[in-house]
């Protein structure tokens, strides 16, 4: 069970369109149970990524970015209405796009990973990491490294599927996010050229829903960190290899020489005596 559960459900609307419930078949969290209650903040979610398909999506942008401080409640799987999606925001902003090019594009990047701090095991430090500018990406995978100095962590974007040069001040991209982060909200770098919309959040994210969440894909994983421990065995084998190598090598010549030693003695001495 999420620990974050979604606000207390409302009655359902009567009226031929209120009346019109959304299936979600996903269930869309910005929390979990193994990163607690920070996951949106400084990790990668599932309905961050949603979100961010929606608005990429409804504005054919390039690419889109969410903070994930516009994130305040998940969806069950289930019936939900309108009034539910909308309460997932913290508040219904209105969505734009601007042209960009990659060197800035990388900028914005950089200011949402800038954050994150490891701790004394080199795993990330959720107090210390957590900030509402943290990004929910569609349309691209981020590579990035939490070693590495701020404002140089991204080491490698690609867009459908190819590399794209990290300082390029020629190629330009479309951006898709809410008004407010690209005028600067959440210390974000502010961008040029912005063409607002009069779609909101809440309403490209039910059009989303309605059909059918078409490039949703529970199992990719947009974004590629380094740089951690990310507490599995293979974060401890640069260290212990050696030593276990040792240690079984010794064990087993130990005993194969027991081994050797015993057969010579039952061999040099007769069965009968």
């Amino acid at each position: 069970q999420p620990l974050l559960q979604p606000y207390p459900r409302r009655p359902r609307w009567s009226g031929a369109l209120l009346q019109k419930f959304l299936h979600v078949w996903r269930d869309f969290q910005p929390v979990s149970t193994d990163r607690k209650r920070f996951q949106p903040l400084c990790y990668e979610s599932s309905l961050g990524n949603a979100v961010a398909d929606a608005v990429r999506i409804s504005l054919n942008s390039d690419v889109a970015i969410i903070c994930g401080g516009d994130l305040a409640y998940g969806l069950l799987p289930g019936t939900v209405t309108y009034d539910e999606i909308k309460n997932v925001f913290t508040k219904d902003s209105k969505i734009a796009m601007a042209s960009l090019t990659v060197k800035e594009f990388r900028q914005v990047l950089e200011r949402g990973l800038a954050n994150i701090t490891l701790n004394a095991f080199e795993r990330i430090d959720e107090q210390l990491s957590t900030y509402d500018g943290f990004p929910q990406i569609s349309g691209f995978k981020l590579y990035y490294d939490v070693s590495a100095p701020p404002g140089e962590r991204v080491y490698k974007i690609l867009i459908n599927g190819e590399n794209v040069d990290l300082d390029s001040e020629t190629h330009t991209l479309t951006l898709g996010s809410t008004v407010d982060m690209l005028k600067g909200e959440y210390g974000h770098p502010p961008v040029n050229d912005i063409k607002a919309s009069e779609l909101t959040l809440s309403t490209v994210m039910m059009q989303y829903i309605v059909n059918g969440l078409s490039e949703y894909s529970p199992l990719e994983r947009r974004m590629q960190v380094r740089g951690i421990n990310d507490g599995v065995l293979s974060a401890y084998m640069p260290i212990t290899i050696f030593p276990i190598l040792t240690i079984v090598f010794l064990v087993a010549h130990f005993t194969k020489s027991r081994r050797e030693t015993e057969m010579e003695i039952r061999k040099e001495t007769p069965w009968y005596e």
